[in-house]
């Protein structure tokens, strides 16, 4: 099973495979951690949330690759994590 819209009981469906989240850390704001996932979205209301396996990230800020492993996703498949919510985005 997967998340479940808590407003309308309902199972959310899969909206778009392969996503990354993009963990965001520091003033002001800059890419920390990538993540795998999923969007999925309430069939009912449309609320979207990501769902992926966070047991660990793909890449990391200090690894050599990190900006070349960045760049190469394309921006429609990113998800920006903040840590700050009110941070502006990129």
């Amino acid at each position: 099973m997967g998340p479940v819209c808590v407003q309308c009981q309902t199972e959310m469906k899969a909206k778009e495979i392969g996503v990354t989240i993009v963990e965001m850390f520091g003033d002001p704001p800059r890419p920390y951690k990538l993540w795998a996932a999923d969007a999925r979205e309430c069939p009912v209301c449309g609320a979207v949330v990501t769902w992926g396996d966070t047991r660990r990230p793909f890449a990391q800020h200090f690894e050599k690759d990190f900006q070349g492993r960045l760049k190469a996703i394309p921006e429609e498949k990113r998800v920006y994590c903040y840590e700050h919510p009110a941070a502006p985005k990129p």
